[in-house]
This record gives structure tokens, C-alpha cells and sequence, in this order.
């Protein structure tokens, strides 16, 4: 495993240069583990012909994408209201802005993926929050919450399926519920799905357009492969509609530039990862999978960390009360040597969730174990 993480640092990403050699990083939502063939042939073919021009909105991306939700989850999209953009906080915040170009409210469930509060802070609108609830060990929605927010009027609901950081994957019964709302009281869904192919075996995930026509006139799905195949660097990501009178709309005021804002490798890494990495991905979620039982069997008698049901993504939300700790990250930071997310940046102003922390299984089983290990150290002194 020495030889593994020096590997590991020499990498030039954020997740292993921001911080000394002596911490493991489980922050930055990004994995560790070697790309797909598909994916390095890709972007290897595109620099070997020398074709690293400016993008253009290939019709192959609507078609690739298309191809795998419907392999994957029985849906097909319309490929031909696929559009490319930068990445997918490009897409939501420039969406917010077409949407609601003067500001206005935007819905989220805390605890949220902490960027939406960017998101919404660039497009100069309010954050409203129905937060999830807990039932059990498992977050779910809260149906009640989100109805009362969207009769006080609500512009946009984002809506992150799976959910980031508490890996929920919201039931079609509720995404059903969601969509006749939003159409009764005049809201938009905006639905961020970048986390769906990270679905775990034991869920189903339903993407949001799926469920009805409803939910077809009110949402926009964004999303890339950015997450589920770990292309972050190669900036690419999409916005699909199934409503042709919401794109209108919704692109009205989108700058003609979005599309081609994207990275050309990004595109080529997007198209790759949905056509030929499918046996990539299957191997990838089956690892996932088993991260999560271990971290879970090494919590399991720990005493200062508890950890709930997850069925998406490689990002584990843990509470971290038992440790007593007003600041948890910080201090398993500077005496733990491991970087987790704060629970707090998770809440819509700070102030919220600061029991938890959310950590980074997209990695090998012997980081997870050595992460683990510095923690209960760290906490067997408190």
C-alpha cells in the first residue's frame, strides 16, 4: 500500500496536492481508481489525430447517453434535446440564471451537496431548504416539507438524485409526487443525476423524467460522467430535456456559448464512458459496494461514529458526535492526518449538521482501513 499512495500523490488533482504527504485525502469527490480502457483510448485517439480544436454539440452525445439510460434504467431520453455544457455546476448555475435571470427561490433538501449553495449564491437567488428526514438509518424526502415550501412559491427545485452526501435513492412513488406538485404550483425541476450510475445493486434508481409527463414538462436533468467514471479533469458534462416547449424556455436566455464552453476531450470522455464502459462500471460499484460494508464493519463497535443506509455513490455521511467535537474535520484534520468534508458545509448556512462528516470510499480497501485506524487513534485519546 506504500507503493500505492506514492503512486497516488505524484497525481497533479486537487484531492492529493492540497494537503502534506502525511494526510489522506477523503474529501473531493473524486476516485482513485484507474480510468476505463474506453476512456484512455478515447482521449488518446483524439490527441494522436490531433484534434483538440473547440467543441461543437456532437449529435453522438445524445445518442450515447440515450443509449446507456436506457440500458441501464429502462428509460431513453431524447437525444436530440441533449445539450453539452462545461460541467455540471456550469449547467445549474447557468440554468438558474436563464430560469430566473432577476433571482428568485431555489428549493434544496438538506443536508445538500455543498456546491448548490454556490449555485445558487452566483445566480443572485434565495436558498430554501426541506430538509430530508431520518427514518431508521436511511434519509429520505419529505414530501409534507417540500409541499409546504412550493405553496410559499418556489422558482427552481434542485434536486440531486442520488442524493450527495447521504447516498438516498429516491423511490418513483416520491419522484411521481414531486413532479405533480412542481406542475401544480409552477415549479421547475432541475434534477442533478451525476451520481445514478453509482446506484448500488441493491437499489434501482428511477431518473426523474422517467416517472411521468408531468415530470417531463417540469425538469431538466443534468449530469455527466464526470462522477460515475472519474473524467472531473476533462470538463464535460450535459443538460437533457424531454420537453421541447421547457427548452425553449429554459435556453432563452442561456448564452450561446455554454455549449461550446465544454472541452472537447470532455465530450469524447462522455461518449466513451456511456457506449464502452459498462464491464468498468460494474467492477467499479461492486468495489464500491464492498468499501462500504468494510467501513461499515470497521464502525460497527467504534463508539464515535455511526453510519446510516446508503445505496448510491462512494461518499459515506457518517456522524461523528460520539468523538464530542465541536469542529470534527478540523480536528480529525490536524490530529487524525485525514481530510473528510465538514458535515456543516452541508447545511444552507454553516450552521447546521456539525456532527457529521462525509468521506471518500472511491478508493483502495487499505486507505479506508489506514483512514479508519488514525480516527479510532485519534479518538481513544479523547
Amino acid at each position: 500500500m506504500t507503493d500505492q499512495l506514492q503512486i497516488l500523490r505524484s497525481r497533479k488533482s486537487v484531492k492529493w496536492q492540497k494537503f502534506p504527504n502525511d494526510v489522506i485525502p477523503m474529501h473531493v469527490a473524486e476516485m482513485d481508481f484507474p480510468i476505463s480502457d474506453a476512456i484512455k483510448s478515447a482521449i488518446i485517439s483524439m490527441t494522436e489525430k490531433d484534434d483538440l480544436g473547440y467543441a461543437f454539440p456532437l449529435p453522438e452525445l445524445g445518442i450515447a447517453f440515450s443509449d446507456f439510460s436506457s440500458r441501464h434504467w429502462g428509460f431513453r431520453v431524447n437525444p436530440e434535446l441533449v445539450l453539452p455544457a462545461t460541467d455540471v455546476g456550469v449547467a445549474g448555475v447557468e440554468l438558474l440564471r436563464s430560469l430566473i435571470p432577476n433571482g428568485g427561490r431555489v428549493l434544496v433538501n438538506s443536508p445538500i451537496y455543498a456546491s448548490f449553495r454556490k449555485w445558487i449564491f452566483e445566480a443572485k437567488s434565495e436558498i430554501i431548504d426541506a430538509p430530508l428526514s431520518l427514518e431508521g438509518r436511511a434519509w429520505k424526502l419529505d414530501l409534507d416539507a417540500i409541499e409546504t415550501a412550493f405553496k410559499s412559491g418556489i422558482d427552481v427545485y434542485l434536486l440531486c438524485s442520488p442524493h450527495n452526501p447521504v447516498g438516498a435513492v429516491h423511490s418513483k412513488a416520491d419522484l411521481e409526487k414531486i413532479a405533480e406538485l412542481a406542475s401544480e404550483h409552477g415549479v421547475t425541476v432541475i434534477a442533478d443525476e451525476i451520481h445514478a450510475p453509482l446506484t448500488h445493486s441493491s437499489e434501482t434508481f428511477v431518473p426523474f423524467a422517467s416517472v411521468s409527463e408531468a415530470a417531463r414538462d417540469v425538469g431538466i436533468t443534468i449530469t455527466s460522467s464526470s462522477k460515475s467514471f472519474n473524467t472531473a479533469g476533462v470538463k464535460g458534462g450535459l443538460i437533457s430535456f424531454e420537453s421541447e416547449k421547457l427548452k425553449q424556455s429554459a435556453t432563452e436566455k442561456l448564452p450561446m456559448a455554454v455549449p461550446y464552453r465544454t472541452s472537447i476531450l470532455g465530450i469524447a470522455a462522455m461518449i466513451a464512458s456511456f457506449t464502452d464502459s459498462d464491464k468498468w462500471l460494474s467492477k467499479t460499484v461492486t468495489q464500491i459496494e464492498k468499501n462500504f460494508e468494510l467501513l461499515n464493519h470497521l464502525l460497527s463497535n467504534s463508539g464515535w461514529a455511526k453510519t446510516f443506509d446508503e445505496k448510491a455513490t462512494y461518499l459515506a455521511w457518517l456522524d461523528v458526535g460520539g468523538l464530542g467535537l465541536d469542529q470534527p474535520a478540523k480536528e480529525i484534520l490536524e490530529k487524525a492526518r485525514v481530510a473528510v468534508v465538514p458535515g456543516s458545509d452541508h447545511s444552507i448556512d454553516d450552521q447546521g449538521y456539525k456532527q457529521y462528516v462525509r468521506m471518500n470510499l472511491g478508493t483502495y480497501p487499505e486507505i479506508i482501513e489506514q483512514a479508519v485506524e488514525s480516527i479510532s487513534s485519534f479518538a481513544k485519546t479523547r
